[in-house]
């Protein structure tokens, strides 16, 4: 459990480009462009609303992992 969880923090951190320990929209657009999904900001935009439990407009370290458990 520790492996996985060192592997997402790790993402995180990748991801976390500016490190304020909080993924930005345009963090979370760099990840789903990795991925290959073409992703409007609109939809990037409901994306943190729906997964930001905080409603402080950017995804941290458990939201996000919640974010890529059902990506």
């Amino acid at each position: 459990m520790d492996n996985i969880h060192a592997t997402t923090q790790d993402l995180f951190d990748h991801y976390d480009r500016d490190k304020n320990g909080t993924i930005n929209v345009s963090e979370l657009r760099a990840v789903f462009q990795d991925m290959n999904r073409d992703v409007s900001d609109e939809e990037i935009n409901g994306v943190i609303s729906e997964m930001d439990l905080e409603k402080d407009g950017e995804l941290n370290i458990d939201e996000f992992v919640e974010l890529l458990s059902i990506l």
